[in-house]
């Protein structure tokens, strides 16, 4: 029997080597090995060491018959070994089970079997978003947010002209993102800096201190407090601004049921970091009909969320890109424009932040170079 498995292994640790001999044990294993480029393209990390170096170390081990080296972009990318190995089963950890994947194995007739590499005897199991976790109970766990639709508004000199919300999605740390790219990272790491794991407590106070700790008194320009809301408030929240820089309202859904939805129709693409010196307010045009988009998208949005209706949360989506380009059009990138037209297929899209991150794509189906992430519950 032959068993396929893939990943980066750029730092093979016992729990690693733990599930490569484990899956030996079921026939001969191939492990497909990451390229250096899908490896900064999902982690936006450089690996430690070199494709060859990590294939290599691999191949060394006595419970891998072979290494192969994978040219694939996205977490699908071992296509070429399943087509040179011909395996009977891929075998995937619990962390790292992906629609993406499974389907690519559907797709050339190959068994997709997820197993817990902490208690592995080969029988396959259920992965849920509660096992599913990569980085959670130590002091690094330090949670992520989207910012789905709406940005802007929680500046009062744009709510101040139309009153609207900005919907924001708190995200697992489950892997690393982008540090320019709109996930509130600069946020992330006040919080970082001011507790040393991430507090218990009432979310909606939490974000008070943080975003008290992010603008001190003086500081000219004033981080919007949708950044430290999304950090702490767990699910999917819309927040109301009205010319403050607090919002009015805020209104959140965190059961299991909607959270699971999001989860299974939220698709990260990266794009790239926003590059130095960007500044996207060098071309404003701020007009109430303008900012009324941004408002009723997340509007339509928290409707999507409540109804779980995909097509019409990729529509929100959209119309908050297309607010931006009106409003603020260097939000917008020209660049990105082209790319953006493979997914006009989807519900919908938007950018994660301005000039650059993830391109959020809406869809029931697979994205091609796409990741899922994992919503935080209550």
């Amino acid at each position: 029997m032959k068993i396929l498995t893939s990943g980066f292994f750029d730092q093979l640790n016992p729990s690693q080597l733990r599930f490569l001999q484990s899956a030996a044990r079921l026939g001969d294993l191939y492990v497909g090995v990451g390229s250096d480029e899908n490896h900064f393209r999902l982690k936006s990390t450089r690996s430690l060491y070199s494709q060859a170096d990590r294939a290599n170390m691999l191949a060394a081990l006595e419970c891998v018959a072979s290494s192969i080296a994978l040219h694939g972009e996205g977490e699908a990318d071992f296509e070429e070994a399943i087509e040179s190995v011909n395996p009977d089963c891929y075998l995937s950890s619990i962390y790292n089970d992906s629609p993406v994947k499974r389907a690519l194995c559907e797709k050339h007739g190959v068994e997709y079997r997820v197993v817990d590499p902490n208690d592995f005897d080969g029988r396959p199991v259920e992965a849920t978003p509660e096992k599913s976790v990569s980085i959670d109970t130590t002091n690094l766990y330090f949670p992520y947010r989207i910012c789905m639709t709406g940005g802007w508004l929680d500046q009062p000199w744009v709510s101040e002209v139309h009153p609207g919300g900005v919907t924001v999605l708190g995200v697992e740390p489950d892997r690393s993102f982008m540090l320019r790219g709109g996930m509130a990272t600069s946020t992330r790491e006040t919080a970082k800096r001011i507790w040393s794991t991430f507090p218990s407590g009432d979310p909606v106070h939490l974000a008070e201190i943080l975003f008290g700790a992010e603008n001190p008194p003086g500081k000219k320009y004033i981080s919007g407090s949708q950044d430290a809301l999304g950090l702490c408030l767990p699910g999917y929240s819309l927040l109301h601004y009205d010319g403050g820089f607090w919002p009015t309202k805020i209104e959140s859904e965190c059961d299991k049921e909607t959270t699971a939805w999001l989860e299974s129709v939220i698709w990260m693409v990266p794009l790239r970091e926003r590059t130095d010196g960007y500044d996207p307010l060098l071309e404003q045009d701020l007009s109430r009909a303008n900012i009324s988009g941004l408002a009723r998208s997340s509007e339509l949005a928290m409707k999507a969320v409540r109804s779980k209706s995909t097509e019409m949360l990729g529509e929100a989506l959209l119309l908050t890109l297309d607010a931006w380009r009106k409003m603020l059009p260097l939000t917008v990138p020209d660049e990105f424009e082209p790319f953006f037209k493979k997914f006009d297929a989807t519900a919908g899209y938007n950018m994660s932040g301005c000039g650059g991150g993830y391109l959020i794509v809406i869809s029931d189906k697979p994205v091609e170079g796409g990741f899922q992430i994992r919503v935080r519950r209550a």
